[in-house]
């Protein structure tokens, strides 16, 4: 893996009994990496989770961490805070790295991961579990350059990723949160993975603290989506792209496929909605209030409900819908 010096928990005292607090012995792993000035926490299998009943901290500056988990092994907690955390004020610069973990989180205001002032951040092949229970899986949203990638994120009770500038999502499942992902700032990419059963699927627009914060320049490509309340909701958006995404509901009481509010300069294309088994509440796709917007290639297939629903004065804003749209919105 890349040459870095190998650190393992269990010779600093760690149990991974499922009971034992481990958060002491794996703080101090993550210590001797600092004064390295890199190298690799490694957490092997026991059979059982590390427990902690604090978080673990990674906040030096210039250091090459990588947590690599072997395949199997968990961190399990139940408190307020994060099981891993680098904090919004840590120093920039480093190299940082999460690979093969699992987390599971079960206090509401608890959460996964934080990973602040990170301006290069990988986090592969990761389950990130809030059983319902836990607040926000993964925070990026003080981050740039981040890649999550192949991760599950199952469960949270407000977000599953908060994420900030030059964020990217690669093939991810994402189910079962109140907000699948939050973005907020410049540069959003998702492509391909799996968005179900949240309320929020992709949630475009809105900062950490809830106010709405413009998302501009994004990408969102190749999804699955399906019984979402809202499957793309655009609260404060510019500058983007839908395309070649896939958003249906088999679950009653859904509003939308995809929700534009205040969207600016957005394109969408190759866009199917259906209702399946379910009609949605408000529309197929819902027009608020977007501006000089595209559409093509949308099909629009729902057994009852609107297909697409439009303000009064939708026309002077500037909207084109091609040839292609299926139905044509009236």
């Amino acid at each position: 893996m890349g040459g870095l010096t190998r650190f393992d928990v269990l010779d600093d005292g760690a149990e991974g009994d499922g009971s034992t607090d481990d958060a002491a012995a794996i703080q101090a792993t993550v210590r001797k990496v600092e004064d390295r000035g890199g190298g690799e926490i490694y957490l092997p299998y026991t059979g059982k989770p590390y427990q902690l009943a604090g978080s673990v901290t990674w906040n030096a500056p210039n250091c090459h961490y990588r947590f690599h988990f072997e395949p199997g092994a968990k961190l399990r907690g139940n408190f307020p805070g994060p099981l891993l955390r680098r904090d919004v004020n840590s120093p920039i610069g480093g190299v940082h790295e999460i690979l093969n973990g699992c987390f599971e989180q079960a206090h509401p205001d608890g959460s996964g991961i934080t990973a602040h002032s990170c301006v290069g951040l990988r986090i592969v092949n990761c389950q990130i579990m809030g059983g319902g229970q836990g607040g926000i899986g993964l925070e990026t949203f003080n981050s740039q350059c981040a890649t999550v990638d192949t991760c599950t994120i199952i469960g949270w009770s407000k977000v599953g990723l908060m994420a900030g500038n030059a964020t990217t999502a690669l093939n991810c499942d994402i189910t079962g949160c109140k907000e699948g992902i939050r973005h907020q700032n410049l540069g959003l990419v998702v492509l391909g993975g799996r968005y179900e059963v949240n309320g929020i699927a992709i949630h475009l627009g809105m900062n950490e603290r809830g106010e709405a914060f413009q998302s501009t320049g994004f990408k969102i490509s190749g999804l699955s989506m399906e019984s979402n309340d809202h499957g793309i909701y655009m609260l404060a958006a510019a500058s983007g792209t839908v395309d070649g995404c896939a958003i249906t509901n088999n679950t009653p009481d859904k509003h939308s496929g995809i929700f534009m509010h205040n969207a600016e300069e957005i394109g969408i294309s190759a866009v199917g909605v259906s209702s399946g088994t379910h009609p949605f509440l408000d529309a197929g796709i819902f027009l608020n209030n977007p501006k000089h917007c595209s559409f093509g290639a949308i099909r629009i297939n729902v057994a009852s409900g609107k297909t697409w629903r439009l303000a009064e004065d939708m026309p002077s804003r500037g909207l084109f819908f091609a040839p292609s749209c299926n139905p044509m919105p009236t």
